[in-house]
């Protein structure tokens, strides 16, 4: 027995000497930032381990894609029909230019009050909900707006464009369902696909009143012309938009359904709910997010400042009328869809933070020429510098969008939350919407009476340019001070989408904290 017992000592002996010690590598909590491995009673840095293959990305749906281009493309054939007529169209209706402002102004505030509501809408319950419902709305307003001709009311003018921007408000859901279909490192190249498709419906509108603006339909009291058409053309338009919507747009993926379809819970109500609020709040006020929102402010102020009065000048100092109204907007669509393209082609080679600073420099170059410049106007100068600012104006817009989203994809990796922060984001957007045509109507003021041509003493240009001058140069500076903060990893745009809430990704809380 006792030779047996020395036999199996001496194989165990000889085993064990053949083969490596059996040591334990425990990892300490996956929390700790640096992920240290422990080697026995030593420590030593372990490399991180890789992370694990990104699951097989399922395909588009570009019907539903192609839909909701299409109420981003209606939105803008909105504007490309109503701009070039609406100033002569209050006139006719006993109205005048700060009434257009008041018009403008308005349509904005409403769009503004409506944004965030949307945002949130979408988030607890569905996109197809806002988005028909926008599309009712838009329906009504439009029918008030050209139905003002028959009771000779520029405040119904100015109704129908308050109820007409609580539709546009439907674009925050817009902005947020290409944030739940796309992934990050493709997001700002969707955003242009957006934009370019938006500006395709600025030349269309423009295109549409040359046509319309030629047929005249008399009914009694009741007449459809170059004024009207718009809002009638406009009401077919967004009725036959709502059928797709209902039957072919499929709603992505909400973060409940995502979870449960994993079996997994999160938690998106409560104290953590307000508690993330907070953060992007006090985010707003100290990160690259507050830049994007200043940004935006700017970049809007100074496209409600254009639009404002860029009519107005045409038609009180160039004696342009609804048709050369029409061809200067689809020129200016035109370069605006170049620009956007552009932004796209050149968008994997360079990051959003430069196409931002290209855009901002063209609009304070636009603005400084302006400044100095713009007196005794003649024609080529007014070409020249709306010009160098539309150079600006969609550059910015392509690029702040998509940075935006990405930074609350890193941000905020858990949050479901991506309707509401867009609707927040563009809420920037239709305040300097409200401000710009209130400034733009009280610097460049017009004759109420269309055959007047306004003395170009009067209208203050340098204190128009001026003050966007004065705006601009703060916002440029803050962008230079965070510059290297607005550049994302593009290893965390790699990652397909965020965690659900309880998972502990490395990689994206390394990002939230840095963010």
């Amino acid at each position: 027995m006792s030779k047996l017992e020395d036999g199996l000592r001496s194989s165990s002996s000889h085993t064990n000497h053949a083969s490596a010690p059996a040591i334990i590598i425990t990892p300490k909590s996956v929390n700790d930032e640096e992920n240290p491995y422990t080697f026995g009673r030593r420590s030593f840095e372990y490399p991180r381990p890789p992370l694990p293959p990104a699951k097989k990305e399922k395909k588009m749906h570009w019907p539903s894609l192609i839909t909701v281009m299409i109420l981003g493309f209606l939105a803008n054939v909105e504007y490309g029909i109503i701009m070039p007529s609406i100033y002569k169209y209050l006139v006719k209706v006993n109205g005048n230019a700060t009434q257009l402002g008041y018009a403008l102004a308005l349509n904005s505030l409403s769009s503004l009050v409506c944004l965030p509501i949307f945002g949130w809408w979408s988030d607890k319950r569905t996109m197809k909900e806002v988005f028909i419902v926008s599309l009712v709305i838009g329906i009504i307003g439009n029918f008030v707006y050209a139905t003002a001709e028959v009771a000779v009311s520029p405040w119904l003018v100015i109704t129908g464009r308050i109820i007409v921007g609580i539709y546009s408000a439907a674009s925050s859901v817009t902005n947020s369902y290409i944030a739940a279909v796309t992934k990050a490192s493709e997001r700002t190249t969707y955003m242009a696909y957006i934009n370019g498709i938006n500006a395709v419906g600025l030349v269309s509108g423009p295109a549409f009143n040359l046509f319309l603006g030629h047929t005249v339909v008399i009914s009694g009291k009741w007449q459809a012309d170059q004024f009207t058409w718009p809002g009638y053309f406009l009401i077919i338009l967004l009725a036959i938009s709502i059928p797709p919507f209902i039957f072919i747009f499929r709603e992505p993926l909400t973060a409940e359904q995502k979870a449960h379809k994993l079996n997994k819970k999160i938690k998106t109500k409560g104290q953590d709910e307000w508690r993330e609020y907070g953060k992007f709040m006090v985010d707003s006020l100290t990160n690259p997010i507050g830049v994007c929102f200043l940004i935006t402010f700017v970049q809007n102020f100074n496209f409600s400042i254009l639009e404002t009065v860029a009519t107005v000048i045409s038609s009180d100092q160039f004696g342009f009328h609804s048709f050369a109204n029409s061809v200067m907007y689809s020129i200016i669509s035109i370069q605006m869809i170049i620009i956007i393209l552009v932004c796209a082609i050149f968008n994997e080679r360079l990051s959003d933070r430069w196409i931002m600073l290209f855009g901002l420099t063209c609009m304070g170059i636009g603005s400084l020429v302006g400044l100095f410049f713009f007196h005794g106007l003649k024609l080529w100068m007014f070409v020249i510098v709306t010009g160098i600012i539309i150079l600006g104006l969609p550059s910015t817009n392509t690029a702040v969008m998509g940075l935006f989203s990405k930074l609350i994809t890193v941000r905020y990796p858990n949050s479901p939350k991506q309707g509401i922060y867009q609707g927040v984001m563009m809420v920037f957007g239709a305040a300097a919407r409200i401000l710009g045509p209130l400034w733009g109507s009280y610097a460049v003021p017009s004759d109420p009476d269309p055959n007047v041509v306004v003395d170009p003493s009067r209208q203050n240009y340098r204190l128009l340019f001026g003050f966007i001058v004065a705006m601009l140069a703060p916002v440029l500076l803050v962008t230079v001070i965070f510059f290297k903060k607005l550049n994302i990893d593009p290893a965390l745009l790699r990652v397909s989408s965020p965690p659900l809430k309880g998972e502990k990704t490395p990689l994206m809380e390394h990002a939230s904290a840095r963010y």
